[in-house]
């Protein structure tokens, strides 16, 4: 009686091991299930993530190309700006000096027989954007273009929109500032200082 008790006893372990086998393994699946499900959800989340990003990376693109041919266009209908006479007008230049390491991107260049104003357009001007026209842009003009050392260098912000700041800065640096009216260029202040 005892020996069968213990085969009784054994054979319910048993069979509480294999349930327990079996849940573990449901419990594994399910897990693999979800875990395989969630890395696909996580993925199209991912995809669609990049396509938001691809599409807004799209629109600063286009709103920086429109701004870029609004002032472009505008001054070189007029081909002055203010008491300045244009001879030529040149949109987005971009350069390159390996041998110093120096680079540099232009959006419009005013150039007349002694004057070059290099103008940086913006949807919506922000103080940093004049600090790195007048910091970097400026000095690195003159390196990468030596041929041009000779002239009067000034400097232009155009934009649609102005950090208060900007327009400060601007003023201290002496640069022009443009904007829009209605389908022309407005000039809110003169350049005062050459660099």
């Amino acid at each position: 009686e005892e020996k069968i008790r213990i085969k009784e006893y054994e054979k319910r372990w048993r069979k509480i091991e294999e349930e327990k086998i079996k849940e573990e393994k449901i419990r594994k699946e399910e897990f693999n299930k979800y875990q395989l499900e969630n890395k696909k959800s996580w993925a199209k989340s991912k995809q669609e993530m990049q396509v938001f990003q691809d599409e807004f990376s799209g629109i600063g693109k286009s709103n920086d190309e429109f701004d870029e041919d609004f002032f472009y266009n505008s001054l070189q209908k007029n081909m002055k700006l203010l008491d300045i006479e244009i001879d030529e007008i040149e949109k987005i230049a971009n350069k390159l000096r390996m041998d110093i390491n120096v680079s540099g991107k232009y959006d419009i260049i005013l150039t007349n027989a002694d004057v070059v104003i290099l103008v940086e357009v913006k949807y919506k001007f922000r103080a940093k954007d004049v600090k790195k026209l007048v910091e970097k842009q400026i000095p690195n003009y003159k390196i990468l273009f030596p041929e041009k050392s000779h002239y009067k260098i000034r400097g232009a912000i155009a934009g649609f929109t102005f950090e208060n700041k900007a327009i400060e800065l601007a003023k201290q640096y002496g640069l022009f500032v443009l904007t829009q009216s209605g389908e022309n260029i407005k000039v809110m202040q003169n350049a005062t200082k050459i660099y």
